[in-house]
C-alpha cells in the first residue's frame, strides 16, 4: 500500500496451524516477499533458546541480511547490533519481545512466532504485550502483523471471530505426516502399586527402553525445576519455609541446598527440624533435578542431559544442549517448558509428559489454557521425521479437559469448551481485566491500602486531594465520601483479597482485580489498529485516580492492565 488510507486497512494475520504444518516455511515466503518491496522484516520468539534455532533455520535463507538481539547479548554486542539495524544494513531482525524495539527502518513485516505464548508480556516495569506494540507499530508503519501458533491465545482467537484481525488454518502437516499418537496414563492406576520407578508408569519406561534401542530421541518434560519441591518434618508437619516469601523451599541435588525459587534466597539443609528438633527430615515432591537422577539409574548406558532455569544460566548454554541433541550426541532431553515449543528435532520419536498436572493445580483462571497449549505443543515435537510419534501423558486427572483435548490434538473443541467457562465468569476475552496490586512490609498497611483503593473506584471514598463535596456527598474529616454513584459502573470490583502468594520477597501483598467490558468493535472504537486490551479511555482515568491518592509511607503498588499471571 502507498497511501496513508491504505495502511490503515491492513489486517493482522492469525495462522492457526497443527505442529509441523510449515508455519516457518511461510515465514520465509512472507520475509522475501517483504525484502523484494525493499522492506524490512522483524519476527519474534518466546524464548532465546527458540531464537539460536530460528537462527540457523533463517540463515540459510537470508545469510548476513540477519540480525539477531536478545538480552543474553553483552552491551556492547546489543550496541553494535543496534547500530547495524538502525543504518539499515540488515533488514530482517530476529529475537525474543524487546526486539519489536529494533529501530529497522521501511519496516514492512512484523511475525509474531508462538504467539500464545506468556513470555511476550513484560512482568516488570515498563509492562508492556508485544503482541500490542506489534500491532501498534505495524499500524503506524503500513506493515504486515502475522502471527504463528498451533494453539492460538482465545483473546486473539475471539478476534478473528468477530472479523477484527484475519485468519488462516493449517490443519495437516507438511507432507500428509501423521500427528503422533497421544496416550495418557492414569496414575491412580499405578497406586500402591510396587514398581521400580514412582515418577515413571511401566509404559513410559517401556517406551523409553524401545526408544533408546532404536537411537530413536527421547524428550520428557516435567515443568518444575529441582530436586525435591519441599523438605517437610514427619513428626510435627513442618515445611521448611523462605524466610521473606510465603512459599516452601526446594532442594536442588547439585549444590547441595535449599533454594527460594523467587527470591533466591539459600540455606544449607538442615539436619533437626527447625521447630520440634526431630532429626529426621522427609524430601517431598520431585523436579526435573530428580528426573535426571532417575532416568540415571534405571537406563545408566543413556547419554542425558537436563534443560531448564538451572543449566542455562550461562551464555550459550541454551544452543550448546540443543546442538548435542540435534547431533544425536544425546539420547534423552528432559526440561521445563523451554523444552517444548517450537523446536524441530526429526529423529524424536518418543516425548513423555511426567505430571501435566503441574500447571493445573495453580489457582489462576488461565491455568486449563496454559496447560493445553503446553501439552499440545510438546507433543508436536514427535514424529517430525520419516518415523511416526509417540506421546505419553501422565496424570492423576484424565477427564481433564485440557488432558482430554490435548490427546486428540483438538484445539477448536477445547477453544469451544474454555470459552463458555470464561463467559460465564467474566474473563477475558468477554471482560479485560486490570489488576491492582498492593504491597508493604507492613501488612496492615497493604490491606488498608487496598481496602481504600477498592472504596475509591467504588466512588465510596474521594482522594482526599481535590474532590469538595457537592451532590449526594459528605465530608468526614480530609475525605469526600460519595454516597450516590461509582465513577466506573460499568466495571466489577473484586477485592482486596490477598494474592496466592502472599509474601514475597518480605512484602505482604494484596490486589483489586477489575473487570471492563470490552468493546464490540475494537477497530473503531479504539483508533485504526486493533488492540488486545481494554478501553485505554477507562485504564487512563483509573490510574490518574491512582496516582492521586495519599499513599502511606511503605506501600507500594503496580497497575497490571491484562495481566498475564495473577499468582
Amino acid at each position: 500500500p502507498q497511501d496513508d488510507e491504505a495502511k490503515l486497512k491492513i489486517k493482522p494475520l492469525l495462522i492457526y496451524g497443527v505442529t509441523g504444518s510449515g508455519k516457518s516455511e511461510l515465514y520465509i515466503r512472507a520475509i522475501r516477499e517483504t525484502l523484494k518491496q525493499n522492506r524490512a522484516a522483524i519476527c519474534l520468539v518466546p524464548e532465546i533458546a527458540l531464537t539460536e534455532q530460528l537462527r540457523r533455520f533463517f540463515a540459510g535463507h537470508f545469510g548476513e541480511n540477519l540480525e539477531i538481539l536478545h538480552s543474553k547479548m553483552t552491551d556492547g554486542e546489543r550496541f553494535l547490533t543496534w547500530k547495524r539495524i538502525e543504518m539499515g544494513t540488515c533488514n530482517v531482525v530476529l529475537g525474543p519481545r524487546s526486539a519489536v524495539f529494533a529501530p529497522v527502518p521501511n519496516l514492512g513485516l512484523i511475525i509474531m512466532d508462538e504467539e500464545h505464548e506468556g513470555s511476550y508480556k513484560q512482568e516488570t516495569t515498563p509492562r508492556y504485550h508485544a503482541r500490542e506494540v506489534a500491532a501498534w507499530r505495524a499500524n503506524q508503519e503500513g506493515a504486515l502483523f502475522l502471527m504463528g501458533t498451533a494453539t492460538p491465545s482465545l483473546e486473539s482467537m475471539a478476534l478473528a471471530e468477530r472479523g477484527v484481525i484475519a485468519r488462516v488454518d493449517l490443519t495437516e502437516r507438511i507432507d500428509q505426516k501423521a500427528m503422533p499418537k497421544v496416550e495418557v496414563i492414569d496414575l491412580k492406576r499405578y497406586e500402591g502399586d510396587k514398581r521400580p520407578s514412582l515418577l515413571f508408569s511401566p509404559p513410559l519406561m517401556r517406551e523409553i527402553e524401545t526408544n533408546l534401542k532404536n537411537r530413536e530421541g527421547t524428550m520428557l518434560l516435567l515443568n518444575r525445576r529441582g530436586f525435591s519441591t519441599s523438605i517437610r518434618c514427619p513428626q510435627c508437619g513442618e515445611i521448611e519455609k523462605c524466610k521473606l516469601c510465603q512459599v516452601s523451599l526446594t532442594f536442588h541435588q547439585e549444590k547441595n541446598l535449599l533454594l527460594c525459587h523467587y527470591c533466591n534466597y539459600q540455606k544449607k539443609v538442615p539436619n533437626v527440624c527447625g521447630e520440634c528438633k526431630a532429626p529426621m527430615l522427609r524430601f517431598m515432591g520431585f523436579g526435573t533435578e530428580k528426573v535426571e537422577s532417575e532416568i540415571a539409574r534405571f537406563f545408566p548406558s543413556a547419554r542425558i542431559a537436563r534443560m531448564d532455569a538451572d543449566t542455562t544460566q550461562k551464555k550459550d548454554s541454551h544452543e550448546k544442549i540443543l546442538e548435542k541433541f540435534r547431533e544425536q550426541k544425546i539420547d534423552i532431553l528432559i526440561g521445563t517448558q523451554m523444552i517444548a515449543k517450537g523446536f524441530d528435532f526429526p529423529h524424536v520419536t518418543l516425548v513423555g509428559v511426567v505430571l501435566a498436572d503441574v500447571g493445573l493445580r495453580l489457582p489462576d483462571f488461565r491455568s486449563s489454557e496454559r496447560t493445553f497449549q503446553l501439552l499440545t505443543q510438546f507433543a508436536g515435537r514427535a514424529g517430525r521425521g520419516t518415523q511416526p510419534g509417540r506421546v505419553i501423558i501422565q496424570t492423576w486427572m484424565p477427564e481433564h479437559p485440557s488432558i482430554r483435548f490435548a490427546k486428540e490434538h483438538d484445539f477448536l473443541a477445547f477453544y469451544a469448551h474454555e470459552k463458555r467457562c470464561r463467559e460465564e465468569f467474566h474473563y477475558p476475552p468477554y471482560r479485560s481485566l486490570v489488576n491492582i496490586i498492593i504491597r508493604s512490609h507492613d501488612e496492615k498497611k497493604a490491606y488498608l491500602f487496598a481496602r481504600e483503593i477498592r472504596d475509591v473506584l467504588r466512588g465510596e471514598r474521594g482522594t482526599g486531594n481535590e474532590i469538595k463535596p457537592g451532590n449526594g456527598e459528605r465530608e468526614t474529616g480530609s475525605k469526600t465520601f460519595s454516597v450516590s454513584r461509582s465513577p466506573f459502573p460499568e466495571i466489577e470490583i473484586i477485592g482486596p483479597a490477598p494474592l496466592p502468594f502472599y509474601k514475597l520477597r518480605g512484602h505482604f501483598r494484596w490486589h483489586v482485580m477489575l473487570k471492563l467490558p470490552t468493546l464490540s468493535t475494537p477497530g473503531v472504537d479504539r483508533g485504526p489498529h486493533p488492540v488486545w486490551t481494554g478501553d485505554v479511555s477507562v485504564t487512563s482515568r483509573i490510574y490518574s485516580i491512582l496516582m492521586g491518592l495519599r499513599k502511606p509511607s511503605g506501600v507500594a503498588f503496580q497497575m497490571d492492565v491484562d495481566p498475564l499471571n495473577i499468582l
